[in-house]
């Protein structure tokens, strides 16, 4: 099974500042009490995707600039920090921080405290996201990581790693990974619809 998407698999996250607590301000995005890092196509928790960045930074102002380097160069970036989750939004084919009046194109999920549809976490193993999510289709995006797009979630990607995988196995098909794999990450896609060719 096969996905015709392309997301740069980026290797390295490299953070230019780091999350400050000045003048009393917090280290994270705020959310309300009890309120879960959920992610969906729409956005994370509070954080729209297709917000602009100006709106972005209002929402939270503890977002700090990074970037992200990938194969072929950088890319600016901001880092959301939650607890108990690190959010990474990627702006590609923009100066050395993102534009304020465009929104990020890519968003990198990383954490404990995350929320997936249906209740799954980035914690839940690989036959339980499968089962719960249905037919998928991946890409190999380095060495050792490979994306997977599922046909009832456009827009996300789930990336998990490639070790213990047979070596004869194909690595875009979902069947190939143990049950017991867990996810690297999850990204949001803001544009383009990542849809599995066997959908």
């Amino acid at each position: 099974m096969t996905v015709s998407f392309v997301v740069p698999a980026f290797l390295m996250i490299s953070c230019t500042t780091r999350p400050a607590n000045v003048n009393g301000s917090s280290v994270f995005c705020p959310t309300h009490s009890g309120e879960t890092i959920s992610v969906s196509s729409r956005g994370v928790a509070r954080l729209p995707v297709d917000s602009p960045v100006r709106a972005l930074r209002a929402l939270c102002p503890a977002a700090r600039d990074t970037f992200v380097s990938g194969e072929v160069g950088s890319s600016p970036a901001l880092r959301f920090s939650f607890r108990g989750a690190t959010v990474i939004g990627v702006q590609f084919d923009t100066f050395a921080t993102p534009e304020p009046s465009y929104p990020l194109d890519l968003w990198i999920i990383r954490g404990d405290s995350v929320i997936l549809p249906q209740g799954l976490t980035l914690r839940s193993d690989w036959a339980t996201i499968r089962r719960a999510y249905g037919n998928a289709g991946g890409q190999i995006q380095s060495i050792d990581t490979v994306d997977f797009a599922f046909c009832t979630l456009p827009r996300l990607l789930f990336r998990i790693s490639a070790e213990g995988v047979d070596s004869m196995a194909p690595l875009t098909d979902p069947a190939s990974f143990p049950d017991s794999t867990h996810l690297v990450a999850v990204l949001i896609k803001r544009e383009g619809m990542l849809v599995p060719s066997t959908c």
